[in-house]
């Protein structure tokens, strides 16, 4: 029997073989929350050896600044064990040897008694290109939107411009005015959507004003 499965005593041959087999990491614990026993996919995952997890802590695979809220969610875990992701919905991460953190899946499993003890497996999976494919998705679904608000704040000023036009091809200045005001006022809206703004209409930069700047246009004689 190899070193690395003399730790977890009766444990059958076929467990080991089924956990080798597994794609993805596995690590075994106990109730007190020290490591048992690894898989091979362990090392390509993170880089340990399984005699360099052997008897240590789980927290070792734990970044640095979630230990010590790790210890609290595996005592409560241990209370009430279930098979089930753990902190569904939230990004993990798992420390690789070198220090640095591998964005990780985590689904936790109680397992029957090893030697005597009961133990918890749980299944770790790289989770780099999952997060990768949806930051992709969500920068696509984000430029989209843009570009949604850029052809409303397009349709507006165009439809302004025409009214403008032809408003001041009829003589009408005042009419003019108006119809400039109203497009810059929608204009400064759709850009307020597109940027989020919530400060009283306040928008970065001002990138389209309330008023807009044109010269004083003289009114016709008789007007």
């Amino acid at each position: 029997m190899s070193e690395p499965n003399r730790s977890i005593g009766d444990t059958s041959a076929l467990l080991r073989v089924l956990l080798d087999a597994c794609p993805d990491a596995v690590v075994l614990v106990d109730a007190g929350g020290t490591i048992v026993h690894v898989n091979r996919q362990v090392r390509t995952l993170l880089g340990y050896q399984p005699s360099e997890l052997l008897g240590r802590p789980l927290e070792v695979l734990v970044p640095e600044t979630s230990r010590e809220r790790h210890v609290r969610y595996r005592t409560l875990y241990e209370d009430r064990p279930a098979p089930r992701a753990m902190a569904d919905g939230v990004d993990l991460h798992a420390r690789h040897q070198d220090g640095r953190q591998v964005p990780v899946d985590i689904a936790l499993a109680p397992l029957a008694e090893l030697a005597g003890q009961p133990v918890t497996a749980a299944f770790v999976r790289d989770a780099t290109e999952r997060r990768r494919a949806e930051e992709h998705r969500r920068e696509r679904l984000e430029a989209d939107m843009a570009r949604g608000h850029a052809l409303e704040i397009n349709d507006a000023v165009i439809q302004g411009l025409a009214v403008i036009l032809y408003a001041l091809e009829l003589g009408d200045v005042e009419a003019a005015t108006r119809a400039v005001a109203r497009t810059a006022k929608t204009a400064q809206q759709l850009v307020e959507q597109l940027l989020g703004a919530d400060d009283e209409g306040a928008v970065g930069g001002r990138l389209v004003r309330s008023r807009a700047a044109l010269p004083e246009v003289p009114a016709e004689d008789g007007r």
